[in-house]
């Protein structure tokens, strides 16, 4: 595409330089380019990108796109903008010829459930649809291809070459799980959404926002400043009900607890499952799933109120998820005979708290939870989470999660700290060593908890990333137990 063409996107850019050259990808990583990128300097909080300008060029970029004024000659024509990573989103947009627009796009926001949400709607969306696909933490698929992501929400160049691509596997359909940092950082500034859906909010990422109220009104952005056709809120979160408020387009409901456009009738679980009874617009649906918890229920009503926006068949949907176990790594069962494990993602306060009340609920024997703190985040959470697991666990060992920079012991001390008997808590910082202990001993009918990473395959400590995953680690010990 033409530079001249493609920056018809943009409402207000200043073009200095002569030459319209022909433009085929968007890079804002000065090694990444190649001829034919146009460069966006972005400054970043690390690092800024003007400093890269000659780079860029020397790699063979075709134009770059600058915040300020710049003396130096370059081969090629300058775009001068006030906010580099908006205008990336347009341009990005525009080059891909707009897949957000020629999709039935679902947006997913809120601290906790967005993977689980995400992940069943591919499911149903793979099943409804010819194909679909899925963005988010984990990933993402087109249709049933997998492929991996450095971030939940992709920087926006990247996110819309992978929906430019699941348009041309012939799918009608996306998920897209859209974090805090997300909107903040524009990476989906300028998208619509046929649907998107707040789900909850808690403590989380306050090391970049500072306070709650601006974590708020950065999730708040997706209803009040982006193209959605229908809201789908959870009003049993005071912040949903606010949300509704400021909301200005179709809004569709969700609650547990109180009268919605999706509510629970009646909600049975126990360790082997639920079944759930929602009312919808279209007349109550019943729902039996594999998934735990009244928190996954939440979920469920969720993604239910999403179909129902855009007219999913109820069967269908019912069909899927009766089969859907869940998300990896999130309340993913392993069986150890008579007593069980989950690994769980786990890692802010409210997410920790309601995933052990709901595995107390669901099971009247002990239970024992194994967790720590990242590392290089939000260290307000720390003693939270201690205190919430030694309320809500019979036996709570602290380990190591990815410590990151910081020291694992400094991490561990500031968890204890907000314990009321910090002597009755097992310390043990390698984590292996501390999942392997608390398996061998657990007790019969008993479930451990193993919380904090979930999905990931890697533990991160000073800069380096090595392979772990609590999964693997609960899978060897079963199979050493078999011996």
């Amino acid at each position: 595409m033409k530079l001249s063409e493609l920056v018809t996107s943009l409402a207000k850019a200043k073009v200095i330089g002569g030459g319209d050259p022909e433009i085929t990808r968007i890079d804002f990583d000065s090694r990444q380019v190649q001829p034919g990128s146009l460069f966006i300097a972005i400054e970043g909080f690390q690092s800024d990108g003007h400093k890269f300008l000659t780079q860029a060029f020397a790699e063979g970029a075709a134009a770059a796109l600058v915040t300020r004024p710049i003396e130096e000659n370059y081969p090629g024509p300058l775009i001068e903008v006030d906010d580099a990573r908006q205008a990336m989103a347009l341009l990005a947009g525009k080059l891909e010829n707009h897949p957000d627009r020629n999709l039935d796009l679902v947006g997913v926001t809120g601290t906790n459930g967005k993977t689980t949400i995400v992940t069943l709607l591919a499911e149903i969306f793979n099943t409804a649809y010819p194909c679909a696909g899925m963005i988010g933490t984990l990933g993402y698929d087109i249709g049933n291809k997998h492929f991996p992501l450095s971030r939940t929400t992709p920087e926006s160049t990247d996110l819309y070459r992978v929906l430019g691509q699941i348009i041309n596997a012939g799918c009608k359909a996306a998920a897209l799980e859209v974090s805090s940092h997300a909107l903040s950082l524009c990476r989906v500034y300028g998208m619509q959404f046929k649907v998107a859906a707040f789900t909850n909010l808690s403590q989380d990422h306050l090391d970049f926002y500072g306070d709650f109220e601006s974590y708020f009104l950065a999730k708040a952005q997706l209803f009040t400043d982006y193209a959605i056709d229908t809201a789908v809120i959870n009003i049993d979160d005071s912040y949903g009900q606010r949300l509704t408020k400021m909301c200005r387009t179709k809004t569709l409901t969700f609650a547990l607890n109180q009268p919605a456009d999706v509510s629970a009738v009646s909600l049975i679980t126990d360790v082997h499952g639920l079944d759930l009874v929602l009312t919808t617009p279209r007349g109550n649906l019943a729902l039996t799933s594999p998934l735990i918890g009244r928190f996954n229920a939440s979920n469920l009503a969720c993604a239910i109120a999403i179909c129902e926006a855009l007219q999913i068949d109820q069967k269908l949907v019912q069909d899927v998820v009766s089969r859907f176990a869940g998300a990896p790594g999130r309340l993913e069962k392993f069986d150890l005979g008579g007593k069980w494990a989950y690994v769980d993602y786990a890692h802010s306060p409210q997410a920790l708290e309601v995933v052990l009340s709901e595995l107390r609920y669901v099971n009247s024997g002990p239970l024992h939870v194994v967790f720590g703190c990242g590392g290089n985040r939000d260290r307000e959470k720390r003693p939270l989470m201690g205190r919430i697991a030694e309320a809500g666990a019979d036996e709570v060992m602290v380990t190591s999660d990815n410590p990151r920079d910081e020291d694992p012991e400094d991490i561990i001390q500031e968890i204890l700290a907000g314990t009321k008997a910090p002597d009755q808590i097992s310390v043990i910082q390698d984590r292996r060593r501390a999942i392997r202990k608390a398996l061998k001993e657990l007790p019969a009918s008993g479930i451990l908890l193993i919380a904090g990473k979930g999905h990931e395959d890697y533990q991160e400590i000073k800069g380096e990333k090595a392979y772990f995953d609590d999964r693997d680690e609960v899978r060897r010990f079963i199979e050493e137990s078999k011996s």
